[in-house]
């Protein structure tokens, strides 16, 4: 998601041009075309009714003659003619109702059909587009956009309506004097005149206002995201006036598209009095014998028949637009090609080798501006390496490479010897387990936020490997344990918590190999030593890549790669990168040393923590500088974290004591 503000964040939508309605229809009946049978249907019932609305004026005429005619008129007759036009009137009545019907479920059934494909394009977009594009403005697609196009299938029959309705009026017309008929043609230059000014103007109006829409979800997403950083630096008012702003711009849309029916209304009617005026006069001109009392009326509606239908296609020429333009949106995901996706010739990917080998790597965000420049070096089956650099170093660029998020500009990248563009993207995806700085839960129960890394699972072999990696504590100790309903993003949990679920969630997935993005970096000392302890079952058997800030991160790594502005300067482990006295070096002696002491600390000092309760450490109270912030924990709390650290190994428990006396 782009934070920029001004025109840079709508690039794309700003640049690209806006497709012909022939391409946009074609686009529509993609989706319209499969429910072909019902399309005909409710066109054959279009046809009726418009039929029945042509005929009702000349069953009045007829019945007018018959009135005024002679002295005594045919009371039967009369009669006849009401019956069939109460009867015509109920049969239009009965054939729209169901031509309703018919159409809704075609609309919802289209609906389905079009949020499914553009959800899954989004889905499957590289990350470059989900970067370049607003959260909002792309929800806004799947939701508003989407919704626009119904509304324009019943636009759609409604100006087909009106055509059919235009064209038969006219045929009658011509039946009933040539003179009227001729008036009636009159309107066929305003007609084209509207058309071709509402086709321009009106489309990009629409567009425009849509998009402007789009920015106004995205700002306001963003801002209610970001709301406590908002209120932090006390500026919520100008949070408010970014958005004002887009409000105004949209208002200012809503304004052309107000001038624009303003002044189509009443041109429209201001037409069709003057049609209507020179019917009269023409009736009252010609002989008596030439024309009839009743054919005069039949004129007169007749000739407003003809100029309603382009009433109508004024009203619903710009909604029409406004599908159009969001057809035209809709079209941009649709016609998103990845970059980054499966060759036809691809195979599942071979883990009998998990080594990573990086040749001549380069990577650009923007051309010519690399992030990555030339990186080779090879991280062997089960090494454990951290990559580490000054900010800007490249370091999560290099994380979504070796995930393909994007592909290297320049260069390969091999998993054993296969290169990682030869092998399938969900083979290569799902052996790899990324566990992110900022955990992503969702409103689900806990037991299904863990299941989502492998749904087959049991909840019997689920339970024991929290058990394993000490997240049953504090599940268990939620109101409803592990069917406890969590927030949106794991809202009323701990960062702890919530790394805690996101690392029993990868290791359901039993990923080969392993990228920790910086995934402690967030955390205080006591959240850090249970997700690292954690952590140490996740590591085992996995290569494994770790970005880090903190040297309780790395220490327990094999070997350090040191990036410097895109470029891989130093590898090697803890004590040849101090050796060397170079950039690691620095690093070493500017932020991790120091970062180490004060982390130990922070644990002595630090009050009882509701992260971790009694799972936070697992070393007896003698020797644990951590039980000197736990002075009032429980004898109970006391016991399990004793019981916890008898069970581990002599190796893991002097690695453990080594964190906390480095």
């Amino acid at each position: 998601m782009s934070h920029g503000r001004g025109p840079g964040r709508f690039m794309m939508e700003s640049a690209k041009k806006t497709r012909s309605t022939k391409q946009l229809l074609g686009r529509l009946w993609v989706y319209l075309g499969k429910f072909w049978p019902w399309v005909l249907f409710s066109g054959l019932l279009i046809l009726v009714s418009t039929l029945g609305q042509i005929i009702s004026p000349l069953i009045i005429s007829q019945g007018l003659d018959a009135a005024v005619a002679t002295a005594s008129p045919d009371i039967e007759f009369l009669t006849t003619l009401f019956v069939i036009f109460l009867a015509l009137s109920l049969l239009v009545w009965i054939v729209n109702a169901f031509n309703t019907f018919i159409l809704a479920r075609v609309k919802a059934n289209m609906l389905h059909d079009v949020r499914k494909d553009v959800f899954n394009h989004l889905v499957k977009a590289d990350m470059s587009y989900h970067k370049k594009e607003q959260s909002g403005n792309i929800t806004s697609r799947v939701t508003s956009d989407t919704d626009e196009l119904t509304t324009g299938l019943t636009v759609f029959t409604q100006v087909s309506s009106q055509l059919l309705l235009t064209v038969g009026t006219f045929i009658l017309l011509v039946m009933t004097s040539w003179i009227i008929a001729g008036i009636a043609l009159l309107a066929i230059p305003f007609a084209y005149f509207l058309a071709r000014f509402l086709g321009g103007y009106g489309r990009r109006i629409m567009y425009q206002t849509r998009k402007s829409y789009g920015e106004v979800s995205g700002q306001m997403a963003e801002s209610l995201a970001g709301v406590s950083i908002a209120k932090s630096f006390n500026r919520e008012e100008w949070a408010s006036s970014i958005l004002y702003d887009l409000n105004m711009k949209t208002y200012g849309y809503y304004k052309q598209l107000g001038a624009l029916f303003n002044f189509l209304f009443p041109a429209v009617s201001v037409v069709s009095m003057v049609l209507v005026s020179f019917t009269l006069i023409v009736g009252g001109w010609l002989p008596t014998n030439a024309i009839s009392f009743g054919e005069i009326y039949l004129g007169i509606i007749l000739v407003q028949r003809f100029l309603r239908p382009i009433l109508h296609l004024s009203m619903f020429y710009p909604q029409l637009q406004s599908s159009l333009a969001a057809m035209d949106r809709v079209t941009d995901v649709l016609e998103q090609v990845p970059n980054v996706k499966t060759k036809h010739d691809a195979t599942k990917i071979s883990l009998e080798d998990t080594s990573v080998k990086f040749d001549n790597v380069t990577y650009e965000y923007v051309k010519d501006t690399p992030v990555l420049e030339n990186v080779s070096f090879c991280v062997k089956q089960g090494e454990k390496i951290a990559i580490v650099g000054h900010t800007g170093a490249g370091k999560t660029t290099l994380a979504a490479l070796i995930t393909r998020f994007y592909d290297p500009t320049h260069g390969n990248i091999f998993i054993g010897n296969q290169n990682l563009k030869d092998v399938t993207l969900n083979s290569l995806q799902r052996s790899i387990g990324l566990i992110p700085q900022e955990p992503y839960l969702f409103a689900d129960t806990v037991l299904e936020n863990i299941r989502y890394g492998n749904p087959e699972i049991s909840d019997g072999e689920l339970y024991e490997l929290c058990k394993l990696i000490g997240a049953d504590d504090f599940i268990d100790a939620l109101p409803n344990g592990y069917d406890t309903m969590l927030q949106e993003s794991g809202k009323g949990l701990s960062s702890g918590q919530r790394q805690m679920i996101t690392i029993a969630r990868t290791m359901l997935a039993d990923p080969k190999i392993l990228v920790l993005d910086e995934a402690t970096s967030r955390l205080d000392a006591y959240s850090e030593s249970l997700v690292q302890l954690a952590q140490l079952a996740l590591f085992k058997g996995r290569t494994t890549f770790v970005i880090a800030h903190r040297l309780t991160t790395i220490r327990d790594v094999d070997r350090i790669a040191v990036f410097e502005k895109g470029i891989l300067v130093e590898l090697g482990t803890h004590e040849e990168l101090l050796a060397k006295d170079g950039v690691y070096s620095e690093l070493y002696y500017t932020y991790y040393r120091h970062q180490g002491i004060e982390e130990l600390k922070d644990v002595r000092k630090a009050p009882d923590s509701s992260v971790i309760s009694s799972s936070s450490s697992m070393m007896p109270e003698s020797g644990n500088p951590m039980m000197h912030g736990h002075a009032n924990m429980s004898t109970e709390d006391r016991a399990q974290m004793k019981e916890r650290f008898e069970k581990m190994s002599l190796e893991e428990r002097k690695k453990l004591r080594e964190k906390f006396h480095p």
